[in-house]
């Protein structure tokens, strides 16, 4: 079970998630200017797909890791908005579409789906 596990995960790692985390670094230096924005996002991220692969691989329903990584980025989004370091736009935007994603993710727990 847990070899299986574990072979599911490895399956799950592909090129293109990979990546993904110079392209976020990229993408937060650029918009903020800021180096340890451009450190810190990345990590966030590996750690929000880990947590994504993990679930997937254990045949768990993902839909809760999605609600806990949303609601962070609701929270990280308006610390963002408040930060003199960081566009305030950039924080809005991180803040709404986590809340619209929130949103979409508990529509769909509480229709069944």
């Amino acid at each position: 079970m847990v070899q299986s596990a574990l072979g599911r995960f490895v399956q799950r790692v592909e090129l293109k998630e990979v990546m993904v985390i110079p392209a976020v670094a990229i993408v937060l230096y650029l918009t903020t200017g800021d180096i340890f924005t451009s450190v810190i996002g990345p990590v966030v991220v590996t750690l929000a797909f880990l947590a994504f692969a993990t679930v997937d691989a254990t045949n768990n329903d993902i839909r809760y890791v999605q609600l806990g990584i949303f609601a962070i980025g609701i929270v990280g989004g308006a610390v963002m908005f408040i930060s003199t370091d960081i566009p305030a736009w950039f924080g809005a935007l991180v803040a709404l579409v986590s809340l619209w994603w929130t949103g979409t993710t508990l529509i769909d727990l509480f229709q069944g789906d």
